[in-house]
């Protein structure tokens, strides 16, 4: 991403241009490419999608699609494949951050976030969820309702937990939030594991 197109923005020297592709290359500039015809020029709708693009590579290491291929397979993808959730590419599944950024890879432009402040400010209130109560949402006749409620960060076992015994309730934690796809036991599993000193997996 070039930074640097915002000069060509700003002295009115008519629209930006597309500097780059990639995995950052949106679907409609794919599609063009794959057809032979001419790149639109840069939009909002392409910049988030490029910001989105990034900050999956940011939070997983890997890139969203495996293009990793022919160019035109690699046109292909990016036009056509959904984006690899946290867990294909080997991560700890975050699944609040990954529909912000699914949303801001829709293919359809018309899907994703209006502005970059707006992905912005969606990716902050799903990361902050790891900051606060994730706890505070609990079902309360869910099987799995009674580890997460006990797993509060703001309660004992936290308070009197050491190194081995958080790196267990936060292997827990995961299962449940791979078992059941609750956010809270997601988040829950992350501060637990950030306090057992490794890393999440």
């Amino acid at each position: 991403i070039d930074f640097g197109i915002a000069d060509i923005a700003d002295a009115g020297l008519g629209p930006a241009p597309r500097t780059g592709g990639g995995e950052q290359l949106d679907p409609v500039a794919a599609q063009a490419l794959r057809s032979s015809e001419p790149v639109p020029n840069l939009d909002v709708a392409a910049e988030v999608y490029s910001l989105a693009a990034l900050s999956y590579r940011i939070l997983t290491g890997a890139p969203y699609l495996d293009l990793d291929l022919e160019r035109d397979d690699a046109l292909d993808e990016i036009a056509r494949r959904v984006p690899r959730s946290f867990a294909e590419v080997g991560r700890l599944a975050w699944p609040a951050v990954e529909e912000v950024l699914a949303r801001g890879l829709a293919k359809d432009p018309a899907l994703r976030q209006a502005t970059v402040a707006e992905l912005r400010d969606e990716l902050a209130r799903a990361a902050r969820r790891c900051l606060t109560h994730p706890a505070d949402a609990v079902t309360p006749d869910s099987a799995s309702a009674p580890l997460v409620r006990a797993s509060d960060i703001d309660g004992a076992a936290w308070a009197d937990s050491d190194e081995a015994s958080a790196a267990v309730r936060a292997d827990a934690l995961q299962a449940v939030a791979v078992d059941t796809g609750r956010v809270d036991a997601h988040d829950l599993a992350l501060l637990w594991r950030a306090r057992a000193g490794s890393r999440p997996r």
